[in-house]
């Protein structure tokens, strides 16, 4: 598969392909991995293209990324030191002694945390571009149960205590092998005690703030991308309060 400079994808013939994704309107998807990405202008990454995606072509577009990944992580037995040797489809790789690896998926937490003032809690990394802000998020320790990372990570970015997290949804997000899990928690306080180790800057929002936002009349203020579940769930939280109920409602 490749990307063109409109978002279109172009497939590769099955004998160029090393990775297969699967079935799509009828026919066998498949990639092709390489060491170097040429220098020409239909090259695009995932990230640019995926808002122009239909859901469909950007999930097997992420399973693309993270089969390359795992092909490019497992040349060689963490056991041993053989090379490994890939099976037809991309999905498993064998060494000469009988160790078999397969893809791994690094568990993560992603949070819409919120008040009992109506307000939605945002933070940004120093890295992000200039008035981005998205919600919370962080990887699961080992030992963790999501709920514990959710509590965890809050706790040690801003210094909020939340209350029992709800599980919402998931999105695969390969960048390189994550799954994140998506979460909406009631903050029990709101005064933020910001580390700025972990993050630059995090705020309370209103819904009008973020509607402005969202419809780019606010130019201050960036979202995330529309493909990404922390945008599903600012957009989850503005559009469904009922969804978040807080004790004194």
């Amino acid at each position: 598969m490749q990307c063109s400079p409109d978002g279109a994808i172009a497939w590769h013939a099955p004998d160029q392909a090393t990775l297969a994704l699967g079935v799509w309107q009828g026919r066998w998807r498949y990639a092709s991995v390489v060491s170097d990405v040429p220098d020409q202008p239909d090259w695009r990454s995932v990230r640019r293209c995926a808002t122009q995606w239909s859901p469909a072509e950007a999930d097997l577009a992420g399973m693309a990324m993270a089969l390359a990944h795992f092909a490019h992580s497992h040349r060689f037995c963490p056991r041993c030191g053989s090379a490994l040797q890939a099976l037809p489809g991309g999905r498993q790789r064998n060494c000469p002694e009988g160790h078999q690896f397969f893809p791994r998926l690094d568990p993560a937490v992603i949070m819409a945390v919120y008040d009992d003032h109506g307000r939605l809690l945002l933070g940004r990394q120093s890295t992000w571009p200039e008035g981005m802000m998205s919600v919370l998020a962080g990887f699961v320790d080992a030992g963790e149960t999501p709920e514990d990372a959710v509590r965890r990570e809050v706790m040690e970015e801003v210094g909020i205590d939340v209350d029992t997290p709800h599980y919402i949804g998931a999105q695969p997000w390969p960048f390189p092998q994550s799954l994140m899990l998506g979460y909406a928690v009631r903050a029990r306080n709101t005064v933020l005690t910001i580390d700025h180790a972990e993050i630059e800057h995090a705020d309370w929002f209103d819904r009008e703030t973020l509607q402005r936002a969202a419809s780019a009349q606010d130019c201050a203020l960036h979202l995330s991308n529309p493909a990404s579940i922390s945008r599903r769930l600012i957009d989850y939280w503005r559009y469904h309060p009922e969804a978040f109920p807080c004790p004194s409602a």
